[in-house]
């Protein structure tokens, strides 16, 4: 099967380059590289993206990315341990947050109290984006379900028991 020479400058490109040489033929004795540069090679014709797509690669994902052409051209982009460990570290704040309300709310307590022991001011931020998706998920229970407007409304934990007149 013949390659396709924009193909074979792609894997060029990717088997030794760096921000001057598209491909790198060989060293100085001094240790200074020779080869085609990125002018030299029609980066522009290639797409002026591919040496990007190499540099950011291998800052968000620590790895090269995979070029193929084929009927359609993909990209892949490895994942790391390190991309993985980045994505779990952002997810993180919410659980912890998740967790201290549940924690908190072990003994029922109103919307006003869980407010203040978060520190937030805006109650229908509260509601939308904490509250809601708590007793959506079954995490937390109303204590009075069929008055979820009533002021008198406290919340619980959903693995707390309450006791009569709670």
């Amino acid at each position: 099967m013949k390659k396709k020479p924009k193909k074979q400058a792609l894997e060029q490109i990717a088997s030794d380059s760096d921000e001057h040489f598209a491909y790198i033929a060989g060293y100085t004795e001094g240790g200074a590289p020779y080869g085609v540069t990125w002018e030299e090679m029609g980066a522009d014709e290639l797409g002026s993206g591919v040496r990007k797509l190499y540099k950011y690669g291998k800052i968000y994902s620590g790895a090269d990315p995979q070029l193929q052409e084929e009927d359609i051209f993909k990209i892949i982009i490895p994942l790391t341990q390190q991309a993985t460990q980045q994505a779990t570290q952002q997810a993180t704040p919410q659980a912890v947050r998740t967790n201290m309300i549940l924690e908190f709310c072990r003994t029922p307590k109103n919307r006003e109290e869980i407010q203040t022991f978060l520190g937030l001011k805006d109650r229908e931020y509260f509601r939308s984006e904490i509250l809601n998706p708590l007793l959506e998920q079954g995490l937390l229970h109303p204590t009075i379900p069929g008055k979820l407007t009533s002021p008198k409304q406290k919340y619980y934990s959903a693995d707390t028991k309450l006791k009569e007149g709670d």
